[in-house]
């Protein structure tokens, strides 16, 4: 069930700059791919890091019966608050980072930044329960839940770029539909944690 979901993640992930390249002008496609550059880096060497360090402590937890509901918490918890500074960070000063740094015609890409941060944000927070998935078996049920999503959101950003919206608010439909579905996962891992434990519990 991995090699589906890693191909959705991978349409997902390019399906934005082929709908702005055909229906926006093709520097927005330019802007949208260094925004992502831009927030990309630092969330996939953080990511990483925290993922390889929770999934054999999860591993453990499980084999020995512990409460890993509550320890999703604190980990989301904290990942959270070490994540919300970087969020606000890029939500008010990109537009102004970007123009310093790349110069004025490269405004708009902060601007693209500002509301893609959100997206990378619940990405980021989301890592424990993604690890979680892996240590209850869940991939299945995963599985299909990616491919609703992305049904869902390839629906919306054509529709969205089809009915002319403009660039900013396409890349909110993007953020916002992305963002959602991370936080739903997040949302139903812990409700399958807190399940296991108390079966394991009794």
């Amino acid at each position: 069930y991995r090699c589906p979901q890693t191909l959705s993640f991978f349409l997902t992930q390019g399906l934005p700059v082929i709908i702005i390249s055909h229906f926006y002008p093709i520097t927005y496609a330019g802007y949208y791919t260094l925004s992502v550059t831009v927030l990309s880096a630092p969330a996939k060497l953080i990511s990483k890091a925290v993922g390889d360090v929770l999934l054999p402590k999860l591993s453990v937890m499980a084999s020995e019966g512990l409460d890993i509901y509550l320890y999703l918490i604190k980990v989301s918890v904290c990942l959270f608050l070490v994540g919300v500074f970087p969020l606000i960070f890029f939500f008010l000063f990109s537009g102004e980072i970007f123009e310093l740094i790349f110069g004025l015609e490269w405004r708009e890409a902060g601007e693209i930044t500002k509301w893609l941060s959100f997206l990378f944000f619940v990405g980021f927070i989301n890592v424990p329960a993604v690890q979680a998935i892996i240590i209850f078996r869940m991939q299945k049920g995963f599985f299909f839940f990616s491919i609703i999503v992305t049904g869902i959101k390839i629906t919306g950003l054509f529709l969205g770029a089809k009915l002319g919206v403009s660039i900013i608010e396409f890349i909110q439909i993007h953020s916002f539909l992305g963002a959602i579905s991370g936080l739903l996962v997040i949302l139903y891992v812990l409700f399958r944690s807190k399940s296991k434990t108390r079966s394991c519990l009794r």
